[in-house]
């Protein structure tokens, strides 16, 4: 019976040296510097700059239906001319005017014996078109829509600014300057020494733009059309890391 123990105890005994080699030899790897997370102080900063947009982008074209596809895109085309007719008139360039889409369907009126009845076909064609003075947009829509008549078809506008890479510049020092200040807010409350930033991420880009919904053109009706762009903000957002000293 004592020798039973005694090799009871000593099997006891080697399976703990085992099991505490390994677990001594986990540690060590999990506490290696390749693995060792980053410690400090953790902030995030946040830059805005708002502006008066200087660039407004018009999405719009032209939709045309008839009982022949060869009708209906004649048709288009006679009216999409007249538009872009108008707004290189009104100063917009051929450069700034892009074909966003062009697309030729069927379209169907009542449903009969066996199924929709088809009418005939539809012809869409919009672009994008760049209004570099602002402040005449409105004009330029009644211009358009009055080229166009009731085959014109408005998507929307969209508000920016042309130099965007300036405006971000502006942002992102106020953010990284936001972040360091509430850093050393931090480490002076806890009473320790900011040191170097140890990594700096650029989070959330937010750039100004402001969205006009979809309109319909019923050509012009001697009144220009109010259009009003507002301020635009764009946003920077930082996640800055400083080590403590």
């Amino acid at each position: 019976m004592k020798k039973i123990n005694w090799l009871v105890i000593l099997a006891l005994g080697v399976f703990l040296l085992i099991f505490g080699a390994c677990t001594k030899k986990e540690v060590v790897e999990s506490s290696s510097p390749s693995g060792k997370a980053m410690e400090g102080i953790s902030v995030s900063g946040e830059g805005k700059e708002t502006v008066s947009p200087d660039l407004a982008v018009l999405s719009l074209g032209v939709e045309s239906k008839a009982a022949t596809v060869v009708q209906a895109q004649r048709q288009a085309t006679t009216a999409m001319d007249a538009i872009i007719a108008a707004l290189k008139a009104k100063g917009v360039v051929e450069r700034d005017i892009k074909t966003i889409r062009f697309s030729i369907y069927p379209y169907f009126e009542g449903v009969g014996p066996e199924g929709p009845v088809q009418k005939g076909f539809t012809v869409a064609h919009m672009v994008a078109a760049k209004i570099r003075k602002v402040g005449e947009v409105g004009g330029i829509i009644d211009a358009a829509v009055a080229a166009g008549g009731d085959l014109t078809r408005m998507e929307g506008i969209n508000f920016t600014v042309e130099d965007e890479a300036a405006l971000l510049k502006e942002a992102r020092g106020k953010a990284v300057a936001d972040a360091k200040s509430k850093a050393e807010q931090l480490a002076q409350n806890a009473g320790v020494k900011l040191g170097k930033p140890l990594s700096i991420a650029e989070g959330t880009v937010v750039f100004p733009l402001t969205e006009f919904g979809s309109a319909l053109g019923k050509g012009g009706n001697g009144v220009v059309t109010p259009i009003s762009p507002g301020e635009a903000e764009v946003q920077v957002n930082v996640q800055i890391l400083y080590a403590i000293e």
